[in-house]
């Protein structure tokens, strides 16, 4: 049962994963199928504050994006990705 449930609810199928997870100096965000089209990546923190926040062109050719988080202190953190046509929030562990 519990193999079964992890599959389910697995991030295997996304098409956005962001990795690796923890990171203490950078993460590589991936995107299944990249269209070109307007990336928006906003990191908050646990109270729900923006952190950062870095906009940029998703092509084939510069995925996976490298993304800095060297300045964050240890933590807890949520990363936003959100394009033209999707969005999703990825719990981060920054150590």
């Amino acid at each position: 049962q519990a193999v079964k449930n992890y599959l389910e609810f697995s991030d295997l199928n996304d098409d956005i994963t962001i990795f690796p997870n923890p990171s203490a100096d950078s993460i590589l965000i991936a995107f299944k199928e990249p269209k070109a089209e307007p990336v928006t990546i906003s990191i908050y923190d646990s109270h729900g504050r923006l952190l950062h926040e870095n906009s940029f062109q998703i092509t084939w050719l510069n995925q996976p994006v490298q993304y800095d988080i060297s300045e964050l202190a240890a933590g807890i953190y949520f990363a936003k990705v959100k394009t033209a046509s999707s969005f999703k929030t990825i719990r981060l562990m920054k150590l």
